[in-house]
């Protein structure tokens, strides 16, 4: 999944967020979004720590290797459900996709999110 969205495939993570998240996040959203206005890991690796399993859920620190480890880690979590393992994006994660697509952009380049 991190390749991937480090690749700007967008459109290709989005299955990989879980049910829930993405019962509340259409897909032609987070693809516009992150289009519009990438995260600035475009060729970056991430750095995946080992995951702690809780039931059906495993947390696992993540942050960007190299040079760029420097800018820290964050913890995510990813959900087992229908035989797979998906990313399951924290609520205030999802809460940031609410609003148009040019409302959510003009919002993360106020704040310097996009890359």
């Amino acid at each position: 999944m991190f390749d991937l969205y480090a690749a700007e495939q967008y459109a290709a993570v989005y299955p990989l967020i879980d049910a829930q998240a993405r019962a509340e996040l259409p897909e032609h959203k987070w693809v516009a979004v992150h289009e519009k206005c990438p995260p600035g890991a475009a060729g970056l690796t991430y750095k995946v720590g080992k995951p702690v399993m809780t039931g059906q859920t495993a947390v696992m620190a993540v942050g960007l290797a190299g040079v760029a480890s420097s800018l820290g880690s964050e913890e995510e979590s990813f959900v087992y459900q229908d035989g797979g393992w998906f990313w399951a994006p924290s609520a205030s994660d999802i809460a940031g996709y609410k609003g148009t697509v040019a409302e959510i952009v003009a919002a993360r380049k106020a704040t310097g999110e996009c890359g």
